[in-house]
């Protein structure tokens, strides 16, 4: 029942057995997910990490709201994991470590009850870090399949060569931006990634966040939980709210600091701190993303060559089919349409990148342009055409003048570009794309576990 205050005066029986679940109904969502979130959760300190209502883009973003992603030669193994090669940010698994051995300590020695869930006692890695880049790789090829699908006729017998496709191919993919987001860097702050993606996060268990009742029968009213959660924050880990079997790093806390970091330097001989950590770390997407757009549009024409190597083109005379020219009949003789086949492309995207074109429209201008565009649509076009325009000239300018002379001219403009469009990171349409459906019980466990992204089925229902 609700009382004057907009909360609920929650019965015992359901602070025993809370009935969180997907597949309630909006009202008995509402309740249930207020229930865990305000009154079964322990509302002492430490506070959790919660990733559902608050810090949704905790480990994704620095302190400058740069969209980031972890450098592979930073990741290490766990060595306390059920399974090989499970692997986490290397301070992360030193802070791991360091907890996991602290709590096999703690029920030696008798100071836990033992008659409880052995995973908070016996800490064992199930899942920790995954990969950014070849989820953005597959999310590329799952736009093209949709573009494929959904390629009306006369707009497919339109694409005779690469030019032809580039200008088709733009605008078919500045309305995807719309529902999700196409650039990397955007891509990295969306739901298609997690906690996982940011090598801060190690899961012990693999249960089903969106329900309530095993979080709390399991983890939240064991009886060791509080010892547990207690030390997590020791060794420098937050126990997630929403999923109590997953720990991120509580960065810059002094824990976290001392546990993980605390006889780690930088080459210069400095000690890692929070102005530091992330450009130690971490690097910034958005010098890359130009060359992404590159590589979608050279690695989607060949994928459309390889499926549909030709066009049918309409002629009012009947042309003789000819060993040199490939054109065929394709009903019959007085048939006016034949099949041609398309200009075969040989460019390369780092042809394209040193300036070298091959006599195509994939110029830098254009690449700076649409990227330009692209960003403004998924963060909800909060520049309008004359601002847009604008941002455009002065990319260009930063793309000639190289501003930052250990950046190229492209990454120059992208750079530019980003400080513009990272001041949206939390408005409007990126929050839209960012937040997690809590009530619909869209954790961040069953997301990671499952590595599921976009696909073409769900593109189709959002912009067919």
């Amino acid at each position: 029942m609700a009382n004057g205050n907009n909360t609920f005066d929650y019965p015992a029986e359901d602070l025993l057995r809370p009935g969180g679940q997907n597949g309630l109904s909006a009202r008995a969502a509402f309740y249930q997910r207020s229930l865990y979130k305000e009154a079964v959760y322990p509302a002492t300190l430490p506070y959790p990490l919660d990733t559902w209502y608050d810090k949704f883009l905790y480990g994704r973003v620095d302190v400058f709201q740069n969209s980031i992603i972890l450098k592979n030669q930073y990741l290490t193994s766990i060595k306390s994991a059920d399974v090989p090669n499970i692997m986490a940010l290397r301070p992360v698994v030193t802070a791991f470590e360091k907890f996991s051995y602290h709590m096999k300590k703690a029920f030696f020695m008798g100071v836990v009850s033992r008659n409880a869930n052995p995973r908070l006692l016996d800490l064992k890695a199930l899942r920790a870090h995954q990969p950014i880049n070849s989820k953005h790789e597959i999310f590329s090829q799952h736009l093209f399949n949709v573009f494929l699908t959904t390629l009306r006729a006369a707009e497919a017998n339109q694409i005779t060569d690469f030019n032809s496709f580039i200008k088709i191919y733009k605008r078919y993919l500045l309305p995807i931006a719309a529902a999700t987001p196409i650039s990397k860097t955007n891509f990295v702050i969306s739901q298609n990634n997690n906690l996982f993606t940011t090598g801060l996060t190690i899961a012990i268990a693999k249960e089903d966040s969106g329900d309530d009742f095993v979080k709390y029968s399991q983890f939240v009213g064991d009886p060791n939980f509080n010892f547990f959660r207690q030390c997590a924050k020791k060794f420098g880990f937050i126990v997630n709210k929403n999923a109590p079997w997953l720990l991120t790093a509580d960065l810059f806390s002094t824990a976290f600091l001392q546990t993980a970091l605390g006889d780690v330097i930088t080459t210069e001989g400095a000690m890692i701190n929070k102005q530091n950590f992330f450009n130690i770390y971490y690097d910034q997407p958005h010098t890359n993303d130009i060359e992404d757009i590159a590589r979608i549009f050279i690695n989607s024409y060949r994928a459309l060559l390889s499926v549909k190597p030709f066009y049918d083109h309409e002629t009012r005379h009947l042309r003789q089919s000819t060993a040199l020219g490939g054109e065929i009949s394709t009903v019959g003789v007085g048939c006016p349409v034949i099949t041609k086949a398309r200009k075969p492309l040989s460019l390369t995207v780092e042809q394209v990148l040193s300036g070298d074109m091959g006599g195509t429209n994939l110029t830098h201008k254009f690449l700076i342009d649409i990227y330009a565009e692209l960003r403004n649509t998924e963060v909800g076009k909060p520049l309008g055409n004359k601002k847009l325009q604008d941002l455009k000239r002065n990319a260009y300018s930063a793309y000639q003048l190289k501003v930052r002379p250990e950046l190229t001219g492209l990454q120059n403009a992208a750079d530019y570009i980003n400080t513009i469009y990272r001041n949206y990171i939390y408005d409007r349409g990126a929050v839209r794309l960012q937040k997690r459906n809590a009530a619909g019980g869209k954790g961040v466990d069953n997301r990671a576990r499952g590595g599921r992204i976009i696909t073409e089925s769900d593109l189709s229902r959002q912009l067919y």
